[in-house]
């Protein structure tokens, strides 16, 4: 969480979700990159609640710029296979 002050409380600890990250990794033996790290900001919720996106009420604030940056790498992803028909049968 982002403090007026500009420090940084890290209220859930930190380094879990890169933790999970490398163990998906090691599990499926693929790269599975933690995507992004969104701090808590209490106008992410009230933006959900309206129906605004953070991105659009407030571009410049710390988690709109992590969900902005989310969102760029996943739609530079290669789309991976699921949900794909394939021409293959069985032998």
């Amino acid at each position: 969480m982002e403090l007026p002050d500009g420090q940084r409380m890290e209220v859930f600890g930190s380094g879990g979700g890169q933790i999970v990250a490398d163990s998906l990794s090691r599990a499926v033996g693929s790269e599975v990159p933690l995507l992004g790290q969104v701090p808590l900001d209490t106008r992410l919720r009230e933006a959900g609640d309206s129906g605004t996106p953070l991105v659009v009420e407030a571009p410049e604030s710390p988690a709109a710029q992590v969900l902005t940056d989310v969102a760029k790498r996943l739609s530079t992803r290669a789309r991976g296979l699921a949900g794909q028909l394939l021409s293959v049968s069985p032998a």
